[in-house]
């Protein structure tokens, strides 16, 4: 490996992954959920724009946060210093086990849906993929305990 590279990301890089991960999953996939459940265009509008702000707020937060503590760190870091090393320990954890893995299955989510449209064997609407998920799916399992504890009695 070559020596002159260096380990740093320029504020394109990194204003292309957050904004690659958030709006990759969140356009395409979260809007047109709200929009069936609100059935109203404005009223979407309505919804994003309040999501923005309070988005907005969270970062001016965290903006703050990094102006006060310089160490590195993120979030992590402020967590031990504001409250404990306990809290900021769970934080860790709870990151690494259920935000980021949320977050990598939503992604997945959104590019299997994606993918089915150009590669139609994997698409939802091919009956011989479903059946196949649905052997492994935890409801199969649930039905099938169901039906043994109904025929045993």
């Amino acid at each position: 490996m070559s020596q002159d590279l260096k380990r740093t990301l320029s504020l394109t890089d990194a204003v292309s992954i957050v904004a690659g991960s958030m709006i990759g999953c969140g356009i395409f996939i979260v809007s047109a959920d709200i929009a069936r459940q609100v059935n109203s265009g404005l009223l979407l509008i309505v919804i994003w724009m309040i999501a923005g702000f309070i988005t907005l707020c969270g970062g001016l937060s965290l903006c703050e946060l990094a102006a006060n503590i310089t160490e590195e760190g993120g979030q992590y870091v402020y967590l031990k210093k504001i409250f404990n090393e306990k809290i900021a320990f769970l934080y860790g954890w709870t990151l690494f086990l259920v935000i980021q893995t949320g977050t990598i299955a939503a992604v997945c989510v959104a590019f299997a849906k994606f993918f089915g449209l150009i590669v139609p064997f994997i698409s939802s609407s091919n009956i011989l993929f479903n059946c196949c998920c649905c052997l492994f799916s935890e409801n199969r399992f649930r039905r099938g305990e169901n039906r043994a504890n109904a025929s045993a009695s």
